[in-house]
């Protein structure tokens, strides 16, 4: 389930107000467990309440299978680390 805000006590002490969010994107607890089990009913392995078209999740999904181990840094083992606060990140491998 990934089902973007949903207003819950979670967001409390949080830093993050979410009365700050655009409207349309945050989701009541109730719908949210609505999708969740509308999701479960269809035998979805993720339900995204916010993209109602599946073909944009399945598309994404292929891409992202297609694109793993065209990488030279991808080795068996290693993973791969990327500083994302740097203004200049550094890759560095960690083997496992």
């Amino acid at each position: 389930m990934l089902p973007g805000a949903v207003r819950t006590a979670f967001w409390d002490g949080s830093g993050l107000e979410l009365a700050n969010f655009p409207a349309q994107i945050v989701m009541e607890v109730d719908d949210a467990v609505d999708a969740a089990l509308a999701g479960l009913d269809n035998g979805e392995a993720v339900t995204i309440p916010s993209l109602p078209d599946e073909r944009e999740w399945t598309d994404y999904d292929a891409a992202r299978w297609l694109s793993r181990g065209r990488h030279p840094w991808q080795l068996p083992r290693t993973a791969t680390r990327c500083d994302l606060n740097s203004n200049n990140p550094e890759l560095s491998s960690v083997h496992g």
